[in-house]
């Protein structure tokens, strides 16, 4: 059975036909060009209003972003 969130299967209809490899790669593309406009839009967000922080919420805000649970 095909793991439906391998980024290869990702979003395929139960019982649904596998596509061929370049319509996979395609549709993993596509996936990741949409995952980068958010990290873009995320991105355009934090940098300002990082940089309005002081040295100290700037370093709880670090340890928020990047840690296990983090969007990082």
């Amino acid at each position: 059975m095909m793991n439906h969130f391998d980024g290869w299967g990702w979003g395929m209809q139960a019982g649904a036909k596998p596509a061929t490899a370049p319509e996979r790669l395609a549709r993993y593309e596509k996936t990741l060009v949409a995952r980068l406009e958010i990290v873009r839009v995320l991105k355009g967000a934090v940098e300002p209003l990082y940089t309005s922080l002081s040295d100290e919420q700037k370093k709880t805000a670090d340890e928020l972003l990047m840690g296990p649970m983090g969007i990082m």
